[in-house]
């Protein structure tokens, strides 16, 4: 008997560079580069996730690279006022302060950790989000944020591929020239931007898929994660969408992730993630009786286990988890 395909999974391209988990990441855009933070941390995995906050279009994700890579100080006369509290149009609003002062601090604190990131990371993660930009028609520049100001300061416009491509290359290749070793990891973010119209928004990906695949030519250290393929064709049912229809639910980020583990690293280090994932899990597990016999034991294994996972995996800090275990026994 013939079965019918209910599902049409993404052939994935195979990478010649498998990644390590001991690596050190960067991840800079807009929604995947953010899921990834979850990733990061239930993985152990050493990464820096958006230091400037969201950037959806490329143009600004190149403009952070240059400011991190060139020292490239704020300050006062660049920040604007609104309702009391300011802000800069190239960053993101939670670094909005009623202190200018400390508005500065935070984004010149992100602009120099940034810096040190791409310095030493073995990779990096680009996730973009969109090709309509904002123009602030004072000064003719692109901003990463409108901070909700009149939308008669601003033209809207579409980014060209070459635009894109030519901005993208150029911070790319200084970052290059610093870290010749860093790997590049290109992805276009599945989040619908409903607010910008649909055959728009449609127009925006394809522009962003289009620069991708220029770049991806370009250049053998860049390659290609189809985040925004695997959501649109391979979850192609709103059950994996939030409530809100646009945004992936949790299920579709577990499974674009898995895939992205699956894919992008080595053998070796699909098994110390899972490893690391399913102890996590059992860390995180609520105990209803923690100072009952049963609990006690379950820690003392589980502490056990943490000291095998750091005696095997040398590069891997358990310190955090160990303290917290040991914590558990003393009650």
């Amino acid at each position: 008997m013939t079965h019918k395909k209910w599902h049409t999974p993404i052939k994935m391209e195979v990478y010649p560079k498998k990644l390590l988990h001991s690596y050190h990441f960067i991840s800079l855009g807009s929604c995947f580069a953010d899921n990834l933070h979850n990733f990061y941390l239930n993985s152990k995995i050493n990464g820096l996730v958006n230091p400037l906050g969201i950037s959806f279009n490329p143009i600004s994700i190149a403009k952070h690279i240059n400011m991190a890579l060139n020292d490239t100080k704020q300050t006062k006369v660049s920040l604007g006022n609104r309702n009391g509290l300011y802000f800069h149009d190239d960053f993101h609003s939670r670094f909005n302060n009623i202190n200018p002062a400390t508005c500065l601090k935070n984004i010149n604190a992100g602009i120099a950790s940034l810096k040190q990131s791409l310095l030493t990371s073995k990779v990096l993660v680009l996730s973009l989000g969109s090709a309509i930009v904002h123009v602030k028609k004072k000064n003719n520049s692109i901003v990463t944020n409108c901070h909700k100001q009149s939308s008669e300061l601003f033209n809207r416009t579409f980014l060209s591929v070459e635009k894109i491509v030519n901005e993208l290359h150029a911070a790319l290749n200084q970052i290059q020239k610093i870290n010749p070793s860093i790997q590049v990891i290109l992805t276009v973010s599945p989040i619908r931007h409903a607010k910008e119209g649909f055959v728009e928004n449609n127009q925006s990906k394809a522009t962003l898929l289009l620069a991708c695949k220029e770049l991806c030519a370009s250049h053998p250290a860049i390659d290609y994660f189809p985040a925004y393929e695997i959501m649109l064709d391979e979850l192609r049912d709103y059950r994996f969408f939030s409530e809100d229809m646009l945004h992936p639910n949790q299920t579709a980020i577990n499974h674009i992730l898995s895939l992205f583990t699956e894919h992008l690293f080595d053998q070796k280090s699909q098994t110390s993630i899972k490893e690391v994932q399913n102890l996590q899990k059992r860390i995180d597990h609520r105990l209803l009786h923690p100072a009952s016999d049963e609990s006690q034991q379950f820690n003392k294994k589980l502490l056990l286990d943490i000291q095998n996972l750091a005696d095997r995996y040398a590069y891997l800090d358990f310190t955090k988890e160990k303290m917290m275990v040991e914590e558990r026994l003393k009650i």
